[in-house]
């Protein structure tokens, strides 16, 4: 979106099942964030929120140094730590266009408001 002498602003759409390794996206996320650049992830989930496999119940690990003597364990919930600021989980497939229809508009809204 480009109005008068503003930056252009740029929205990414992902489509993705939210697994992945979280770490390895961190400074992507970062860096696109300087450039103006918005990810919006939408996480399709189509086990039901109380399946063990949904994304909402998944557990992640992590191991962090606890002085000389060893490492410390930690199990969190996977989405806790998610690098994505803006992202939705989808259900049902057929509803994509519409999330994704809602989320320009509004998208829209706020680049217009902001920019010029």
């Amino acid at each position: 979106v480009r109005k008068g002498n503003s930056e252009n602003l740029q929205i990414v759409f992902i489509l993705s099942d939210g697994r992945f390794n979280k770490n390895n996206v961190k400074p992507h996320v970062v860096e696109a964030n300087s450039k103006k650049i918005l990810y919006v992830f939408l996480i399709l989930d189509t086990h039901p929120s109380e399946s063990k496999d949904s994304i909402l119940n998944i557990k992640s690990a992590t191991y962090k140094k606890a002085g000389k003597s060893g490492s410390n364990f930690q199990l969190k919930g996977y989405m806790e730590d998610f690098p994505f600021s803006y992202y939705t989980i989808v259900n049902d497939i057929e509803s994509i266009p519409a999330i994704v229809s809602d989320i320009l508009k509004q998208w829209f809204e706020y680049a217009n408001s902001h920019s010029g």
